[in-house]
């Protein structure tokens, strides 16, 4: 098994998903406190980590990286909850979502993580000259990965104010 360092885990995909709290609640996050296991039989705890963030509207958002799973279970999950509505994305495959007391199913073929698209919008934005993130909504993503690697480390809760 290879170790990874609690930076490589949130540079190289826990950051992803801070960029997705952020674009789904359309706020800046304020706060940040990480935590990861004390000790596991493998020696390994860099990959079994919690982090907590609190977004300038009020929402809460948490990114729990569990690399000690069952390889049953889908390797990626979203969940999101709020005005009485919610969705569950499994492996980018398998998307549930509730509201009014009703469910809805819907499952592709394929896994899409969305690379494609990605990719059309960045060429979109050199071509128009309009970026598809402000640079105020990246620094924002980049400075709260950098304090949860801190925060990793100290366990202190860590507020990313300017």
């Amino acid at each position: 098994m290879i170790r990874r360092s609690a930076a490589a885990v949130f540079w190289g995909e826990a950051c992803h998903f801070i960029d997705c709290m952020q674009a789904l609640c359309g706020s800046v996050p304020t706060s940040v406190h990480a935590r990861r296991i004390d000790h596991h039989t493998s020696g390994i705890t860099e990959d079994q980590s919690l982090l907590s963030f609190s977004f300038a509207d009020g929402s809460i958002g948490t990114v729990i990286y569990a690399a000690g799973g069952d390889t049953a279970l889908a390797k990626e999950r979203f969940e999101a909850f709020g005005e009485g509505k919610a969705v569950i994305i499994d492996d980018f495959i398998k998307t549930e979502s509730f509201s009014g007391g009703k469910g809805n199913r819907f499952k592709t073929t394929k896994q899409d993580k969305g690379f494609q698209m990605e990719m059309t919008r960045f060429v979109e934005a050199i071509q128009g000259g309009t970026p598809a993130m402000s640079f105020a909504e990246i620094q924002a993503v980049t400075k709260a990965t950098l304090r949860a690697v801190e925060s990793f480390r100290t366990g202190a809760v860590y507020a990313l104010g300017e």
